[in-house]
């Protein structure tokens, strides 16, 4: 059995937890802790490959989309945890071999003390007809979420759908033919089918 220990200087220990899932890709392993300090480690030499601060807490499972033999990149976004202030989150995508970020893009967040907000759920990686596009959901208030399809070449806004109050449930998504429909729930029980093409509620 190895044993991977790491910490950032000046990182406080209380904040070396991981709360997202590790993800794979060949001989790497993808993980993230609630200081936003993001890791590629080489499991078979157990060794940091690089890292990168994602400037908060990350609660979203790493999305990895694979394009080919020599290029692949993560998808995750980070949560109002930490900073105790402000009104603003931010979703990244990162080559996952060289740990360069492509694009980190800033959407609406506002901090409170009730609940933790922010990107919360797990993204969703298209494919097929929604190969350009992938989605996440964010809270953005202790009551109220989005979600939200964004180009994967930029990161810019495609659509966005506003939900009926705070969420921390992953979307999924369903291919049948030329249609693709995004499943996504919220706190209050509500569960929606939505045009993953469009962001209308179906």
């Amino acid at each position: 059995i190895d044993k991977f220990i790491s910490i950032k200087r000046g990182q406080p220990k209380k904040l070396v937890g991981k709360e997202s899932s590790v993800s794979m890709l060949g001989k790497y392993a993808y993980m993230v802790d609630s200081y936003g300090l993001l890791q590629c480690v080489d499991v078979n030499t157990m060794s940091v490959v690089w890292a990168t601060e994602l400037g908060d807490n990350v609660d979203t499972t790493i999305a990895i989309d694979v394009i080919d033999e020599n290029n692949a990149y993560l998808y995750l976004g980070n949560t109002l945890q930490n900073r105790n202030k402000g009104n603003e989150i931010q979703i990244f995508k990162i080559n996952a071999y060289t740990g360069e970020t492509i694009w980190s893009r800033s959407f609406n967040a506002n901090y409170s003390k009730k609940k933790i907000v922010g990107a919360l759920a797990s993204p969703v990686v298209g494919n097929g007809i929604l190969e350009d596009i992938v989605i996440f959901t964010i809270s953005d208030s202790d009551s109220s979420s989005y979600t939200i399809a964004l180009k994967k070449d930029n990161g810019e806004e495609i659509w966005k759908k506003r939900l009926e109050d705070y969420s921390v449930s992953s979307p999924i998504v369903i291919y049948e033919d030329a249609n693709a429909f995004e499943i996504q729930g919220d706190s209050s029980g509500n569960l929606y089918m939505i045009d993953a093409k469009t962001g209308e509620e179906l």
